[in-house]
């Protein structure tokens, strides 16, 4: 119950009683993965970036098959934090995630570590969408990890805009700001 509960606060954007809640659930099982998984989100929507990743590895270290999103949070702090090995070891437990961001992230990892034959692999692949971040910004909530991610994808040649530019939450595509076209 913690855990849904936690999952819940967190999408809600109630992040301090996400992990609360998801806290409560690791001291009543302390031996579940998918608890720390979720928690390490919870500490990624608040940028608590080292949390996020001991969280993440706790439920890769207690998982059987680590399943690929729990390699995300190891991997976000690992860029922000611009440590290469971390970066390299999550990549390539997440390289198993399917999805949008993945080869998004993927490149602002590759971008992080220098390595220009996989940032060119990856823009070819990525192509230049209108806001990279579009998909990440759901489970990736922080402005520290956000503007590391955003960094590394601009360093790899794509355009993100700046949040304020981006259309806002009404849906009526009223812009929050003047922006360029």
């Amino acid at each position: 119950m913690f855990i849904l509960l936690g999952a819940v606060y967190n999408v809600e954007g109630k992040t301090d009683l996400a992990i609360r809640s998801l806290r409560q659930a690791v001291e009543l099982n302390p031996a579940n993965p998918t608890t720390y998984g979720v928690l390490s989100y919870a500490y990624l929507s608040a940028d608590r970036l080292y949390d996020a990743r001991d969280a993440a590895l706790r439920a890769i270290d207690l998982s059987a098959n680590a399943s690929a999103y729990m390699y995300l949070p190891v991997l976000v702090s690992g860029i922000v934090h611009k440590n290469a090995r971390m970066v390299d070891m999550a990549r390539t437990g997440y390289a198993d995630q399917v999805g949008p961001s993945r080869n998004i992230l993927l490149l602002a990892a590759a971008s992080m570590i220098g390595e220009r034959d996989e940032v060119e692999r990856l823009r070819a692949l990525v192509g230049r969408p209108d806001d990279p971040l579009a998909e990440i910004r759901m489970f990736v909530q922080g402005d520290i990890a956000l503007s590391a991610i955003a960094g590394y994808l601009e360093r790899a040649g794509l355009d993100v805009p700046a949040p304020e530019c981006l259309p806002s939450e009404t849906g009526n595509g009223a812009y929050s700001a003047p922006c360029a076209p």
